[in-house]
């Protein structure tokens, strides 16, 4: 349940990141926020698998869940970069 809950917020972020870059510059800074996405998403990421390790969980286990949500979000960032 904990992975849907990340994902969707995920997802939600780049919405976030979407409307604010949109709102900021129009489409040019649209893009440029949604790159900007990646980068801040993986540092997120990559804490929450830091947490999953040190709560006793298998860095194999965890490193599963690491691409799933992070690449469930960066896909569709991803096809909203390539959309304009």
């Amino acid at each position: 349940m904990r992975t849907l809950y990340t994902v969707l917020i995920g997802l939600a972020l780049v919405w976030l990141f979407r409307l604010a870059g949109h709102a900021l510059a129009g489409v040019t800074g649209q893009r440029n926020a949604l790159m900007a996405f990646f980068p801040t998403w993986f540092v997120a990421m990559a804490a929450n698998l830091f947490y999953g390790v040190q709560q006793s969980h298998g860095s194999s286990e965890e490193l599963l869940f690491f691409m799933v949500n992070f690449g469930l979000p960066c896909l569709f960032a991803a096809f909203y970069l390539c959309k304009k």
